[in-house]
């Protein structure tokens, strides 16, 4: 990348080389929200994938999930070659208030972390 800056008639130009590496896995859910009743329970799939020769394990979160519901995968690492399918097992406590929450799903795994939104409604 070249980044040029005039002032006076003088011009002053800087190269830099820009390297951009992939992450060592990917990972998608087959979908981005989920609608749960009162003690009621729901499901969702995460595809987790390594990158050709990553061997470390990923491990599997939910961030900011509301109060009375909790979050399981199973698994809730994977671990070796090739797409691993995880299930995703919310369970809202029949207490819950109803709404909606911006929940996160993360994988992390060999230094890198991504995230996922997660659309919550709690009916």
């Amino acid at each position: 990348i070249t980044f040029s800056a005039s002032l006076g008639g003088v011009t002053k130009t800087v190269s830099v080389a820009l390297t951009i590496t992939p992450p060592p896995f990917t990972f998608s859910e087959a979908a981005s929200a989920l609608s749960v009743a009162p003690g009621g329970s729901g499901n969702v799939t995460v595809t987790v994938t390594p990158a050709s020769g990553f061997t470390s394990a990923v491990a599997l979160s939910v961030g900011h999930l509301p109060a009375g519901v909790t979050a399981t995968f199973s698994p809730a690492s994977v671990t070796g070659a090739g797409a691993h399918t995880v299930s995703l097992h919310v369970a809202v406590a029949a207490n819950a208030s109803a709404g909606s929450s911006p929940t996160t799903i993360s994988a992390s795994g060999g230094g890198e972390t991504l995230s996922l939104p997660l659309a919550l409604t709690i009916q």
